[in-house]
């Protein structure tokens, strides 16, 4: 099978968060991972002097993803989107939102792109657990593009350890045993030091035991046999 798997990314940290571990996994059974990441302008960054100024923010995140990548083996894909905080959103609004239709289409563009530069055997596509405006716009966009034998979603931490993300009809859960991964999925935590991982790890390590590992779902049993062929 194929050994490439691409990862969308709504922002720069999400794949570490959310599929650390998986990630790691996946690398060491020889797997080609890519990331995808669309909203990469933000002013968004509370753990950081510079919280608030939108170039030296982007700027910031942009290192900490970069550094991320470089660590975890990953190919990465930038898209340059703004996010939510720059399009009038906040805390709270940006949750439960409908994406707007242009920023749909924006999304779906670079998803066309990169899915025929990479012609990955995987694709894992965020559920938009807790509503959030750019998740949701990236489930949108994905699943008019991705074929269903190559479509798995995985729930998007930390939203998912308070809110349960609304599955695809007919889907099936696949869960990752990431149990010897641990290191690396904090070491991925926390190369984004912008972001609180010092107040969201612990969440995502305790949501890891409590339901014993990450979880992925899919709807095509073909997509289950990928996705074992990648973990190894």
């Amino acid at each position: 099978m194929d050994p490439r798997v691409l990862l969308l990314s709504p922002h720069p940290d999400d794949i570490a968060w959310s599929l650390g571990g998986t990630l790691a996994r996946m690398r060491g059974a020889g797997a080609e991972p890519h990331v995808l990441t669309f909203f990469t302008r933000t002013r968004y960054a509370p753990t950081h002097p510079a919280h608030g100024d939108r170039l030296e923010v982007s700027r910031v995140r942009e290192e900490e993803e970069r550094a991320w990548a470089r660590a975890n083996g990953v190919l990465l894909h930038r898209a340059t989107l703004d996010d939510s905080s720059l399009r009038g959103y906040d805390d709270d609004t940006e949750l439960g939102a409908e994406p707007a239709a242009d920023v749909v289409s924006k999304v779906a563009r670079h998803v066309e792109t990169v899915l025929s530069e990479v012609d990955p055997g995987l694709v894992l596509v965020p559920l938009a657990a807790g509503g959030h405006v750019d998740h949701a716009a990236v489930r949108i966009a994905a699943a008019k593009l991705v074929p269903p034998a190559l479509l798995a979603w995985y729930e998007d931490l930390p939203y998912a350890t308070t809110d349960r993300p609304e599955l695809p009809p007919g889907c099936r859960e696949a869960l990752v045993d990431v149990g010897g991964y641990g290191s690396a999925k904090r070491a991925g935590v926390l190369t984004f030091a912008s972001q609180e991982p010092e107040v969201v790890l612990p969440l995502l390590l305790a949501h890891a035991d409590s339901v014993g590992g990450e979880r992925v779902w899919f709807g095509d049993p073909d997509t289950a046999d990928r996705l074992r062929f990648l973990v190894g």
